[in-house]
């Protein structure tokens, strides 16, 4: 599986990227996780599935997200995650996507935002694999 993170500049303080790494290291060999950074949004390039995370979208349980990142990962070859500038994004959207998700309806900064979708990720992988890391 091929996911691509992309977030407005690098995750800092230094503690809050050595926690995003953390998740990043315990998702299993398969998961192959880029972590892109862009100054603009015009440097956003990404092909296959594109989801936006904004407080606006989606809201969706771990299970399900789980569910649709398997699905979207075995459709298109990338799966992609955009999470907005510091000061949100502009809509309408200026790329083309497939879905806009909610990681929560609370306004997070970017750097939390990640930490919550790489934790995400590595909850998806437990969930698909049956660890019982996840608990309803």
């Amino acid at each position: 599986m091929h996911i691509h993170l992309w977030t407005s500049g690098q995750i800092k303080p230094i503690a809050l990227q050595k926690l995003a790494d953390e998740y990043l290291r315990r998702l299993p060999s398969s998961w192959h996780v880029k972590c892109n950074y862009y100054k603009k949004i015009s440097e956003i390039n990404c092909k296959g599935w594109v989801g936006v995370c904004d407080e606006k979208g989606t809201a969706c349980t771990s299970i399900v997200f789980a569910q649709s990142l398997i699905k979207n990962a075995t459709y298109h070859h990338q799966v992609n995650f955009l999470i907005g500038p510091p000061d949100g994004w502009q809509t309408p959207y200026p790329f083309l996507y497939n879905e806009v998700i909610s990681l929560s309806s609370f306004t997070f900064t970017h750097n939390i935002a990640a930490i919550i979708l790489c934790e995400q990720l590595y909850r998806a992988s437990t969930i698909l694999s049956g660890h019982p890391y996840h608990r309803e």
